[in-house]
């Protein structure tokens, strides 16, 4: 009985090491707009900073993102929570996620995943995915 309870502790320990090692979550405040001039569609700026007091404000909300298996970024919020009712039917309500500039992600919130190398979400159409209240989009 003693070797059984041994082996399950040490079962739980290497499952929960290995799952904190997949998972590095954080939570980014956006900009919803593109790149070159914060206006339009896509992604003006991501930032791991405390969002504005009037949360969310016109375009700006928040954000989860993370990485998965694949390597792919994913971006997830709380539709009702994370952004305004107006920012959702202009970015959110089509379908997909339009980015009409590539988007560089900054090297301080690729860290915080753990992603090493540089990524930029290119321009172009993104399909979201709408469970409820959480809108997902993998980049």
């Amino acid at each position: 009985m003693k070797k059984i309870i041994k082996r399950l502790i040490i079962a739980f320990i290497l499952i929960g090491t290995s799952a904190a090692e997949v998972s590095a979550k954080v939570i980014v405040t956006i900009v919803l707009a593109r790149h070159r001039d914060c206006e339009g569609f896509g992604w003006c700026r991501w930032t791991i900073e405390v969002p504005p007091l009037q949360f969310p404000f016109e375009n700006i909300g928040r954000a989860e993102i993370d990485m998965d298996d694949e390597r792919h970024i994913v971006l997830t919020m709380n539709a009702d929570k994370d952004i305004t009712p107006e920012a959702f039917k202009t970015y959110f309500s089509n379908g997909f996620f339009l980015c009409e500039d590539d988007f560089p992600l900054p090297a301080e919130i690729l860290k915080e995943i753990g992603y090493e190398d540089d990524y930029t979400i290119k321009a172009g159409k993104y399909p979201i995915s709408i469970k409820g209240e959480t809108i997902t989009i993998t980049f």
